[in-house]
């Protein structure tokens, strides 16, 4: 996975919730595409060689697959991230409000 693609999975985790991490993880996913396509660039200017190509795009499908799969996962759960849970709680502990 190119270091691009690793920036946006950690800003999406930095978010601390579902939607944004959601987010993040599909533009990492993109990410990776790019990849790959400057690996056909690379293959066909020969600066690397098929075999190199062959080994480097199948890293690339996988990652992809991976990113799909949690992405599809987070479409799945109905956990909300971790700001909803902290205001949740903070919410929950909170005194009650005094009477007027």
């Amino acid at each position: 996975m190119g270091v691009q693609a690793q920036s946006w999975i950690t800003e999406g985790f930095g978010r601390d919730g579902k939607l944004e991490l959601r987010n993040f993880l599909g533009i990492a996913k993109g990410s990776c595409n790019e990849l790959k396509s400057q690996l056909f660039r690379a293959r066909d200017k020969d600066l690397i060689t098929s075999a190199q190509f062959t080994v480097l795009a199948e890293k690339c499908e996988k990652e992809i697959g991976k990113l799909g799969a949690f992405i599809a996962y987070l479409n799945r759960t109905e956990y909300q991230g971790i700001k909803f849970k902290r205001n949740h709680s903070q919410q929950k502990n909170k005194p009650p409000e005094p009477a007027i």
